[in-house]
């Protein structure tokens, strides 16, 4: 059984509501540690649960990316809010990038939706199946 789309809208039931925070929490943990190996960028992500707890991830020590941060002043590159996600993610948004060939450009999904992580693989010498077939 596949996952599904769901609306992104808030949750009424507290029990559902909690348990897509903790699955996703733990999601978004893991992309932000992904993001730091594999490209070598610093990243902090703080998350304040409704019941006002504070979770912490950072790449490095927190205090000096946020140092850093404040270093930066104006020179924000990207910067977005909750307002900013049907115009970043809605299915127009998604029409609108689409690039040649009809796929969307970038796309890196495999066959069940799942975001995954391609590498190139090495090139065949030889020519391969078509020249062994020759």
């Amino acid at each position: 059984m596949g996952s599904s789309k769901i609306a992104i809208k808030y949750i009424a039931k507290d029990r559902d509501r909690q348990v897509t925070f903790t699955k996703r929490k733990k999601g978004l943990i893991k992309k932000a540690m992904e993001l730091s190996i594999l490209c070598g960028v610093d990243v902090s992500l703080l998350i304040f649960s409704q019941q006002r707890k504070v979770i912490k991830y950072a790449s490095k020590d927190l205090d000096k990316l946020l140092i850093e941060y404040t270093d930066c002043g104006s020179d924000v590159m990207e910067e977005y809010t909750n307002d900013d996600y049907d115009q970043k993610f809605s299915e127009e948004a998604r029409e609108r990038n689409r690039g040649p060939g009809g796929g969307a450009a970038g796309n890196s999904r495999g066959a069940a939706g799942n975001a995954t992580v391609k590498e190139k693989a090495p090139a065949r010498r030889g020519g391969g199946r078509a020249a062994a077939q020759k």
